[in-house]
């Protein structure tokens, strides 16, 4: 079984440098690593690993679908540039694939404590109308967890069991199930995105299986999104909510239609209260306005 692992990356160096660190000490030597710098400076790696430059801005998605283009290995590991594997990280990755059946596995990511206690009132606020779906249909079975009869990967368990999809910057999938899916969707724009989510979803229609390995730990750092300015990253992931939302969720079944639209017309409402306050939430909405145009392009 060859493996390579891509690694896409822009202008973060201190985290990349940690990340090949992590690969370095790994008890199941990857076969190749491929690290995509998707920004206008250049930057330097050493030892075995191959570095490639985008011509243009790509983004996370589009960065990893070049790496993925020129990898030799017939399982892709897709880690993030600010995530840092464990020793025995791709060892554990790569386990479940020694049954043919397995077509995507996704690994547990560990916050760092002080990022995940970092919550405000507006958030929880913001997220209100989630919790009655999300504690109402909710049950653990090993590492997933089963909403309304679909499951989804909960990233920071240490259990093991069949999901619909896994998380950013933890995620390996079998080359050939990865092409026929058409790779990652390059509309996810810059930041907090959900391009792994919806590449599960579309592999798991066509038959494939996603299994959630939560003893391949990655430990993440989410205090530095590149370069973008934060209120940029906020509309950005706004944006990707709204369109990983309209593309899979939506328009799965009633329950899924009623919360979702729910909980985007309460997110408005509080925001068109905060802009009174603060004009910058004005790009909240502009974010789930862009959203929406991207969904309605691909219609």
């Amino acid at each position: 079984m060859h493996i390579s692992v891509i690694i896409p990356t822009c202008g973060r160096l201190r985290e990349l440098s940690l990340c090949l660190q992590g690969l370095e000490k790994q008890t199941l030597k990857p076969d190749e690593i491929i690290v995509v710098n998707d920004s206008m400076s250049e930057i330097a790696v050493s030892g075995n690993v191959k570095l490639v430059k985008a011509k243009t801005k790509l983004g996370a998605a589009g960065a990893k679908n070049m790496g993925a283009k020129i990898a030799r290995g017939e399982i892709l590991a897709f880690l993030d540039d600010d995530c840092v594997p464990h020793p025995n990280w791709l060892e554990f990755l790569a386990r479940p694939f020694k049954s043919q059946k397995i077509s995507v596995a996704a690994g547990r990511i560990k916050e760092k404590r002080k990022a995940v206690l970092k919550r405000n009132w507006r958030d929880l606020i913001l997220n209100l109308p989630f919790y009655p779906f999300y504690f109402l249909g909710r049950k653990k079975v090993g590492g997933a967890i089963y909403f309304n009869g679909r499951v989804a990967a909960n990233l920071d368990v240490s259990g093991i069991g069949f999901c619909d999809w896994g998380g950013a910057g933890n995620l390996a999938a079998r080359k050939d199930f990865f092409i026929a899916a058409g790779g990652f969707d390059s509309r996810f724009l810059p930041g907090p995105s959900l391009e792994e989510p919806d590449l599960c979803l579309r592999i798991k229609e066509s038959g494939g299986a996603i299994f959630y390995q939560g003893q391949a730990v990655v430990s993440h750092n989410p205090s530095a999104f590149g370069r973008l300015a934060p209120d940029i990253m906020i509309q950005n992931l706004r944006a990707n909510e709204v369109y990983f939302g309209l593309k899979n969720i939506a328009f799965r079944g009633p329950l899924e239609f009623f919360g979702f639209f729910l909980y985007q017309a309460w997110q408005i409402l509080i925001y068109f209260i905060l802009i009174l306050a603060n004009r910058k939430y004005w790009l909240r909405i502009k974010g789930k306005a862009k959203g929406l145009k991207y969904y309605l392009a691909i219609r």
